[in-house]
């Protein structure tokens, strides 16, 4: 009677294993997530820039096999300060060559876009779905300026110049957690501490604008960028 007993115990236990193998195989797909985005400066960036960076993320996660262990790719956008100041613009010249003015609006902006290969690990794939990632890449500061101006009732935008630019390498680590919502939707919550190299950046409070030659001038600080980012969103699982 023992006998019997293990022996439809081990089968019992054969065929589950078997379920749970092909749910395994199943739900082991890519993912893609997206949300938006804060970012908190920590250490010396904090003391450089005053403010919070904030624009959106997206990732995307795909299986070695049924591993729990994934490979992927993200890529964010936040931005780092806008100011707009109306200027007089030299939009072109007339037919005998005099120089055409408008009135316009010079846009200052000033971006942050970060770019890291991921290796996941995420241990589960059912409707809880907590994961860790090691993250390692580069991201680009730049700040830029264009001029808007009304041309026979619709907007065209001039003289684009990027004003400052520089890049700087990364690596850190994130947390993460999914719930299911639908068959293949998830909500999300993220945070990354990401440890940043040294970049130089354009000081915000010092811009100054000469609205008659549209030049801009700045101060730039050179700091470690070091950060954590706190990101809410949904994930798609495919």
């Amino acid at each position: 009677m023992k006998i019997k007993l293990v022996i439809l115990a081990i089968g019992l236990l054969g065929c589950a294993s078997q379920i749970c193998a092909q749910r395994f195989a199943i739900r082991r797909t890519p993912t893609l997530s997206f949300g938006v985005q804060v970012v908190q400066p920590k250490g010396e960036f904090a003391n450089a820039y005053d403010g919070y960076p904030a624009g959106f993320q997206a990732n995307l996660g795909v299986p070695l096999r049924r591993s729990p262990i994934e490979v992927g790719f993200s890529a964010a956008w936040n931005s780092m300060g806008s100011q707009n100041e109306a200027v007089v613009a030299n939009i072109g010249v007339d037919q005998n060559g005099n120089p055409i003015y408008s009135k316009g609006t010079m846009r200052i902006r000033s971006n942050n876009y970060r770019y890291a290969a991921l290796l996941r690990f995420r241990p589960f794939a059912g409707g809880f779905q907590p994961y860790i990632d090691g993250l390692a890449g580069f991201e680009q500061f730049r700040t830029s300026t264009d001029i808007q101006v009304d041309n026979n009732g619709f907007s065209q935008t001039v003289q684009k110049t990027d004003r400052q630019r520089d890049f700087s390498l990364n690596i850190g680590f994130a947390m993460g957690l999914r719930i299911r919502i639908s068959n293949a939707l998830f909500v999300e919550g993220r945070f990354e501490n990401i440890v940043g190299g040294r970049a130089n950046l354009v000081d915000q409070n010092s811009i100054a604008i000469n609205k008659v030659s549209q030049d801009v001038q700045f101060n730039t600080k050179t700091t470690k960028t070091d950060k954590y980012t706190y990101q809410l969103g949904f994930c798609l699982q495919f």
